[in-house]
């Protein structure tokens, strides 16, 4: 049977598989040829000649279905890229989310500072002095680059923050940055007590934050639909193997 053997080395000399695949194929293939070589000697055919006209029924068949591995090959090789691509889109994801989160604890941890920083040159006097003004004016100006303050406004009121917030900037004591406050709902007013009878009103512009967390979240929508392929791909591609492997 070297004939035989010969021919389907021939036909796997430049497949595109590994090694196991390849010698399975082999196997199957082998069997297939032996299959009908015994069928045709049972016919009375001579060894020979049975084994040659087993090549060449099995030629055409062997080229499609040499042609439909090809082919599939082709499809799993995208596959493993396409899985590849997936996990690299979704580590980015993780690193944005990741930057995003640190970015927002770092800003937090300024918002603090510049609240209680503020909240330190304040008592529960109903006016600033000269040099608490200058002082709240200095950490506003150190703070107004980081945290993209829009508006700062400080106010007195003797029932504290939780009956007057919010309140008119009309009302307010100081105005220490820009005037007049942002009119858009997607820049709230936030309110924080400085002490009893002191509170402020201040917008961030979270315009950067937004961007970031909207490019993550395209990130792993990206990630998600990529997966879905791959998995339609992957499926194709096993329910092809198990029903050839059926046959």
């Amino acid at each position: 049977m070297k004939k035989i053997d010969k021919y389907i080395d021939s036909v796997y000399q430049d497949f595109d598989g590994t090694e196991k695949e390849i010698k399975e194929l082999k196997v199957e293939m082998r069997s297939h040829l032996l299959e009908i070589v015994e069928e045709l000697k049972a016919e009375g055919k001579s060894e020979s000649k049975a084994v040659q006209i087993a090549l060449n029924r099995f030629g055409d068949e062997a080229q499609l279905s040499h042609g439909l591995m090809e082919f599939f090959e082709a499809q799993k090789l995208f596959a493993k890229k396409l899985l590849r691509f997936s996990i690299g889109v979704c580590i980015v994801g993780i690193i944005g989310l990741g930057w995003l989160v640190i970015l927002n604890q770092m800003e937090q941890n300024e918002r603090k500072d510049l609240i209680s920083n503020i909240a330190a040159q304040l008592n529960e006097d109903t006016e600033f002095s000269t040099a608490e003004e200058d002082e709240v004016l200095k950490q506003v100006n150190y703070f107004s680059d980081s945290l993209k303050i829009l508006h700062l406004s400080i106010y007195y009121s003797e029932d504290g923050m939780e009956e007057a917030f919010p309140a008119k900037v009309e009302n307010a004591e100081y105005v220490f940055h820009n005037i007049s406050p942002v009119n858009n709902e997607l820049v709230p007013t936030k309110g924080y007590a400085l002490n009893d009878k002191w509170f402020m009103q201040i917008q961030f512009d979270d315009n950067r934050n937004n961007y970031i967390a909207l490019i993550t979240l395209g990130i792993f929508i990206v990630f998600g639909v990529l997966i879905i392929i791959w998995s339609i791909l992957n499926t194709y591609i096993k329910k092809y193997k198990r029903r050839k492997n059926d046959d």
